[in-house]
């Protein structure tokens, strides 16, 4: 969590609209993960110069959650971009 990542440059994301969350899609196999509204937010705040503490206060912040809760969501969610190749360190 304390790494600044960044997201691979082979994806891109569509937004679903609103509250709809979005998609991201590798545009190299036509594979796609879909995001609900807060893996959107973490989405977009993965940009090379925050880590993963610094977007799970962002995420506490906006949904009125813990800071523990956050972190710990958002941790789980990058270790499943990080698996899935989406994001690198």
């Amino acid at each position: 969590m304390h790494e600044k990542l960044t997201r691979e440059k082979k994806f891109i994301f569509k937004d679903a609209g609103g509250n709809a969350g979005g998609v991201v899609i590798d545009l190299e196999t036509g594979l796609y993960y879909s995001f609900n509204n807060t893996g959107k937010e973490i989405w977009a705040s993965i940009d090379g110069r925050k880590n993963g503490f610094e977007i799970a206060k962002n995420i506490a912040g906006q949904h009125k959650i813990s800071k523990l809760t956050a972190e710990r969501d958002v941790e789980k969610f990058i270790a499943g971009l990080k698996r899935a190749g989406l994001v690198r360190l």
